[in-house]
């Protein structure tokens, strides 16, 4: 794994309902719940983010059938790697290699 430092010129922070300024809480913990703040189930996810105003859930293995969930409101997004798009990327990269030669 890689380790990342990230500076911002002032601290991150979200509102909360009741309009008082909150800092994010970006650090990972253990899932908590059999289901998203969505409804969508967790079966084969590990952690969950700790606080804010979003939620992020990462599975123990990034897939297809397990994709990293974010959640805000009513919104959610899956991500998760495209193998067959890497896969064909690689061909054809190596395709054009041996044709330059």
């Amino acid at each position: 794994g890689k380790i990342q430092t990230v500076y911002h010129g002032s601290d991150v922070r979200f509102e909360d309902e009741d309009g008082t300024l909150v800092d994010y809480d970006p650090a990972l913990v253990e899932i908590r719940n059999d289901e998203t703040e969505q409804s969508q189930p967790l079966s084969g996810y590990a952690y969950e983010n700790k606080g804010g105003d979003k939620k992020q859930y990462l599975p123990d293995t990034i897939s297809e059938d397990t994709p990293l969930i974010m959640e805000s409101e009513s919104y959610h997004v899956h991500m998760s790697p495209a193998e067959d798009t890497i896969l064909e990327n690689d061909a054809e990269e190596q395709q054009g290699i041996s044709q330059k030669h």
